[in-house]
């Protein structure tokens, strides 16, 4: 075989995988229609506990495992893959702090369970069996907060109180991940998620003592399964 040949079809079969991963056939692979899936993962954030018309503030460091289920669609134009997902589950998120000094102590407790987001979803296929993807939406939590405020001395000047919430936390979901598929119809997952609440005040059970304001960031990392309907 002619050597200028032999040469030309080197370069060729060098550049044929990046031909494949970046411009493959319309439909090469198509990531369009329903599914649902199972995730599980691990969690930690923190609680900005504020007083309200105070100057008092406090953190409590949160952690846990995060475990649910997702469902979602999406449209593939091209190498563009465009959706939404509604996702479902269990936080599992929770952390405590307390303080104390000669004027009294103070002790908070945050906890997150069951959740609710849903997002949109817009993501880049560079391969046949590859997705890149990031997500931007609304998120809805159990919160069970409370924050207590005693005397410890005769001589403190704290009114005792007690402030505690049971209700749904409202925020927002920003995140990103990558999924392989790994079957025809399976697919796996990483995903990194950011959830915030804010503004969820936990109002004092009794006229006197201050309200407590908490603000929750929670950073999560979790694995996922899909099939494909």
């Amino acid at each position: 075989m002619d050597p200028v040949y032999v040469l030309r079809f080197r370069y060729l079969a060098l550049l044929a995988p990046a031909v494949l991963l970046f411009n493959w056939p319309a439909g090469a692979a198509d990531w369009s229609g329903f599914y649902g899936g199972v995730h599980l993962g691990y969690g930690a954030g923190r609680d900005q506990i504020s007083e309200v018309n105070g100057q008092r503030r406090y953190y409590a460091d949160t952690r846990g495992a995060p475990v649910g289920l997702q469902i979602g669609w999406q449209r593939q134009f091209n190498q563009i893959v465009a959706g939404g997902e509604f996702e479902g589950g269990y936080l599992g998120q929770s952390g405590t702090v307390s303080r104390g000094d000669a004027n009294g102590s103070v002790a908070s407790h945050t906890r997150l369970g069951a959740y609710a987001t849903l997002a949109a979803r817009l993501g880049w296929a560079p391969a046949t069996d590859w997705l890149i993807y990031g997500r931007a939406g609304l998120s809805l939590a159990a919160l069970d907060a409370g924050t207590v405020q005693q005397c410890g001395t005769a001589a403190c000047s704290l009114s005792p109180s007690s402030s505690s919430t049971g209700d749904l936390a409202k925020g927002f979901v920003l995140g990103g991940g990558v999924e392989h598929r790994f079957a025809s119809r399976w697919s796996g997952r990483v995903e990194y998620q950011y959830l915030n609440f804010r503004r969820e005040l936990a109002m004092p059970d009794g006229s006197s003592g201050p309200a407590w304001n908490h603000e929750i960031d929670t950073h999560l990392l979790k694995l996922g399964v899909n099939y494909r309907f």
